[in-house]
């Protein structure tokens, strides 16, 4: 009986350390994989404006279906809290390792209605709770560079939804609390709008 304890306290001391080393190489993997998707530069830019009912607004990017999973999509740059995070198409743990998700189903950033960007609360996002209104978050593309003015933060369960919008918005999502591990029934929104675009030239 004592030798059967003396092995279950071993086993778990090793447990212990394994899962010690694990966050580190996490931080490491997650690090490594967004500098190598962060190698690809936009596309030349002109600035366009668009206009509906008399009011000048920044131009939508054109709606396009979603690459394929795990594709680059872009550059996500929040300077505020020293953000610089590739994006892909996809919002598994194996895209969300290494960089920001795009959420399938939901428009491109840039285009007409709420694009909406995962990121793990541990890594990506973990200090999107301090943007403040107002403040500007920007996503390069290879349809161009579009910046969006922070409006709010939500907090929503699993399977309550966003409002739909006919303007372009961009939302920010993570799991809450921030420094918790797990999946968790929250998630942490910031919401943010269009405020300039720089489309890409058309060759």
């Amino acid at each position: 009986m004592r030798r059967i304890t003396s092995f279950l306290g071993i086993g778990m001391i090793v447990v212990g350390i394994v899962i010690i080393l694990l966050v580190p190489l996490f931080f490491w993997q997650s690090k490594e994989g967004a500098r190598a998707l962060l190698k690809s530069s936009p596309a030349p830019i002109h600035i366009v404006l668009a206009q509906e009912q008399g009011i000048l607004y920044p131009a939508p990017a054109p709606l396009m279906t979603s690459p394929k999973i795990g594709m680059p999509i872009g550059n996500l740059f929040i300077s505020t809290i020293r953000l610089h995070a590739p994006i892909v198409e996809g919002t598994s743990d194996w895209q969300l390792r290494d960089a920001v998700g795009h959420l399938g189903g939901t428009p491109l950033p840039g285009a007409m209605g709420v694009s909406i960007l995962a990121g793990h609360n541990v890594t990506f996002f973990h200090e999107i709770g301090q943007l403040r209104p107002g403040q500007l978050i920007q996503v390069k593309t290879g349809q161009g560079i579009f910046t969006f003015r922070v409006l709010n933060h939500q907090l929503l369960h699993v399977g309550e939804t966003l409002s739909s919008t006919h303007f372009p918005m961009l939302a920010l999502e993570t799991c809450y609390p921030f420094n918790d591990w797990n999946l968790t029934p929250y998630r942490y929104i910031v919401e943010a709008a269009l405020v300039k675009s720089a489309l890409a030239k058309v060759a």
